[in-house]
């Protein structure tokens, strides 16, 4: 994991330019593209400000505030930068992540925590859902994957099946996620050159009728390289995430030939 901060503000300016949900870094005033190339750094640390927007995304939607919090966090987090207004000037969430390190990103990071750790209604919506499965899926490690039951050696929970709008490829594996969604989920694991190129979770679908019924051509949210969508399908939820761009992403949807039925 890379530690050094980065010091170039231009570069820390173009990364908090880039908006959650979009492909800003790819745009060429910002200049980020090439860097992001080259530099196994800069990408992680690419990654890590857009694993904190999932968090952010999925911890404050639908979660009730208690009395008082909002400003206790504030002296809290006022208190804990103080030290630094001396040397370091404008302050902003990212840049916390960015100079990891300091008090103020302590603070930030227990702000984080808090939220996250906080017991709440599970998400309906399409955002919700997938602000909380692509940070599972980023949290996640190869170990979790590789623990994961061939599906050609042994078959998953009848209940759980795999989605018929999805491609069948070698080598997929099944494992169990407790936790996630508040239900029971099976996560189908599909491989690519030895690690993970992308995962299927299942569960009950919600009572949402507001959820579309198969999923998409074009990912409904791609960022943090990651393209991910959300449907519903025989009454369950589906939500596919890709590690990749939407090619990767359409290499495992069927392309639509009629109703799911």
């Amino acid at each position: 994991m890379c530690s050094d901060p980065i010091r170039d503000e231009r570069v820390i300016e173009a990364l908090e330019a880039c908006r959650p949900g979009s492909d800003d870094s790819a745009l060429p005033e910002l200049g980020l593209s090439d860097l992001l190339a080259v530099d196994p750094c800069l990408r992680e640390l690419h990654e890590r400000l857009e694993l904190a927007d999932f968090q952010f995304q999925a911890a404050m939607s639908d979660v009730p505030v208690p009395e008082g919090l909002q400003s206790r966090i504030l002296a809290r987090l006022s208190a804990a930068n103080e030290p630094l207004a001396t040397t370091e000037g404008r302050r902003s969430r990212r840049r916390w992540l960015i100079s990891a390190g300091g008090l103020a990103a302590l603070a930030a990071s227990l702000f984080v925590a808090f939220w996250v750790g906080m017991p709440g209604p599970t998400p309906h919506d399409e955002a919700g859902i997938l602000a909380v499965v692509c940070r599972q899926f980023l949290q996640e490690a190869e170990a979790d994957f590789a623990q994961g039951r061939l599906l050609a050696e042994s078959q998953p929970p009848a209940r759980f099946p795999l989605s018929r709008a999805v491609a069948r490829v070698p080598d997929i594996r099944w494992r169990a996620v407790r936790g996630l969604l508040g239900e029971q989920v099976i996560a189908y694991d599909f491989p690519a050159a030895g690690s993970r190129q992308a995962t299927l979770y299942v569960a009950a679908a919600p009572s949402s009728e507001s959820l579309r019924t198969r999923p998409p051509m074009h990912p409904i949210q791609s960022t943090g390289g990651l393209s991910a969508s959300v449907w519903r399908e025989d009454g369950r939820l589906y939500v596919l995430v890709v590690r990749g761009d939407i090619r990767a992403y359409r290499r495992l949807i069927y392309a639509p030939s009629g109703p799911l039925t």
